[in-house]
């Protein structure tokens, strides 16, 4: 064979052969292209509650997931909170998905995720959080409140209380509170779980004071459940209007305010612990006067009991 029937054969071989490499790379940059375009992509993806704050859910609130795809993806597989749930078109391309809260649900961030299945059956692209940061969190537990007060009992002045709960609140209704023989005032939230109020008794005698049922709600709008009855006696003066002469030489006189319409037991003793003098009368500003003159000269104690107060003044006897 001549050199020139050589080298043409040569020529033509290369030719062949960038040929079989060219299809080679268009095909692989083809095949690549196609995986590209059919790993799908989301975007616009958004989770809210029905809530008021929908940031939050409680039990029987509805969650909403929604999101934009790619044109080249079939249909979204979803989960909400691990439950299955099928998306809906609501346009081209944008879809929904919702889910009801249940009592089986775990409280905390509500998870979810989007994914595609290819028609060899691999599951591409899946997408578990939003692209605007927007969460919802389910709380389905009623938040729990306490009374706490310092003041010593029986009161005889305004005191603080403390209103507490066990998670952050978001409303609060002062008018449901229950008062019996007080007002309150002066509310400060301290913090977002911690109120403070001013109790003022109306008149002597026993007062309460009860955070009810569904005075507050949390963040979810969950409503709160029943304090216990913070409760206190209350005496203005130990319920003393008058006593007098003090000191007594013969008579003393007490007057009572026309407070509490109660049995009580008047007791005067002296201070080494000699009852003189003890009689159970009815207290609505009554008047008593003890007979002093045959008591040794000295202090006395004055007391004042019923069962739901007790309370005591010092008096003097001199001869």
């Amino acid at each position: 064979m001549d050199r020139f029937l050589i080298r043409k054969t040569i020529a033509q071989g290369l030719i062949i052969s960038c040929c079989i490499l060219s299809f080679v790379f268009a095909n692989a940059n083809a095949q690549g292209f196609a995986k590209t375009s059919a790993s799908g992509e989301v975007t616009n993806v958004n989770i809210v509650s029905n809530n008021e704050n929908t940031s939050f859910a409680k039990l029987g609130d509805v969650v909403t997931l929604s999101f934009i795809a790619s044109s080249d993806l079939a249909s979204p597989h979803v989960t909400i909170a691990g439950h299955n749930v099928s998306p809906t078109a609501v346009s081209y391309l944008q879809y929904t998905v919702s889910w009801t809260m249940t009592d089986t649900d775990t409280e905390g961030e509500i998870l979810f995720n989007i994914s595609y299945i290819n028609n060899a059956g691999d599951t591409l692209n899946v997408v578990s959080e939003t692209t605007d940061n927007s969460k919802v969190y389910f709380d389905m537990t009623r938040p729990t409140s306490g009374l706490l007060s310092t003041a010593a009992n029986p009161v005889s002045a305004p005191f603080s209380i403390s209103i507490s709960f066990s998670e952050a609140i978001s409303t609060f209704d002062v008018n449901k509170i229950i008062t019996v023989n007080a007002t309150l005032s002066d509310f400060d939230r301290v913090r977002n779980n911690l109120i403070t109020a001013i109790v003022t008794p109306i008149h002597d005698g026993r007062l309460s004071v009860q955070i009810p049922d569904s005075t507050a709600t949390d963040q979810a709008g969950n409503p709160n459940t029943a304090s216990v009855v913070l409760t206190r006696t209350a005496v203005s003066t130990g319920m003393f209007d008058k006593i007098y002469p003090n000191p007594a030489s013969s008579n003393l006189t007490v007057k009572y305010l026309p407070a509490v319409n109660e049995k009580a037991v008047i007791t005067l003793m002296s201070y080494n612990g000699v009852t003189v003098f003890e009689k159970e009368m009815t207290l609505d500003g009554l008047t008593v006067t003890i007979d002093v003159s045959n008591f040794p000269a000295g202090m006395y104690m004055l007391f004042t009991k019923s069962k739901d107060y007790s309370f005591y003044t010092n008096v003097m006897v001199i001869h």
